[in-house]
C-alpha cells in the first residue's frame, strides 16, 4: 500500500519528554501499534496520530487511526 503523504501525524507539548524505562521496549511498543494501524487500518485508512500527554510525573502514549481494522 503506498500513500501520496505520510498518514502519520504528532502531538505533544513543545518541550521535550524524559520517560524512564526500557528503551528499546518502548520503541517496539510504538512500532508495534503504529504498524498494526497500517497494516489493519484498510484503504480507507487517511491518518494515525501518535501523541503523548504529561501529567506529573506520569507520560501517556496514544495511538489513534480512523481505518477499519
Amino acid at each position: 500500500m503506498a500513500w501520496r503523504h505520510s498518514p502519520l501525524h504528532l502531538g505533544g507539548p513543545d518541550a521535550p519528554v524524559v520517560v524512564f524505562g526500557d528503551r528499546v521496549m518502548l520503541r517496539e511498543a510504538l512500532l508495534n501499534l503504529v504498524t498494526n494501524a497500517l497494516v489493519h487500518g484498510g484503504r480507507q485508512l487517511s491518518h494515525i496520530t501518535l501523541t503523548i500527554e504529561v501529567s506529573g510525573q506520569t507520560a501517556v502514549f496514544t495511538v489513534e487511526d480512523d481505518g477499519i481494522g
